[in-house]
């Protein structure tokens, strides 16, 4: 059995949420902690989206989050289509990782 695609993203909910974490973990070094934190305050969320939270307790990188959110707000506003993006964002990451030059 397939998993269902999903047709509703949230993109304000993870946004506001991905924002009140950056905040809190900024000035802390520990991310075990910090995830911990969220798991009690944000049981919710973290439910939802646990490799999203982990992301942000470990200061990672969220630029593709941030792309990818900004996608999904195209999508829903109507200004493209799910499969439009999904080409066009694989293709991205093919000539970003897979057919890049190594010098």
């Amino acid at each position: 059995m397939s998993t269902p695609v999903r047709t509703n993203f949230n993109i304000d909910l993870v946004k506001f949420y991905v924002n009140i974490i950056l905040e809190y973990v900024k000035d802390k070094d520990d991310a075990f902690a910090s995830e911990l934190y969220i798991i009690e305050t944000y049981p919710t969320f973290y439910q939802e989206y646990p490799f999203l939270v982990k992301k942000v307790c470990k200061k990672e990188d969220l630029s593709m989050l941030f792309k990818m959110l900004g996608l999904l707000d195209n999508i829903s506003k109507g200004n493209d289509n799910l499969t439009n993006v999904e080409t066009n964002l694989g293709q991205e990451l093919a000539n970003e990782y897979l057919y890049k030059e190594k010098n």
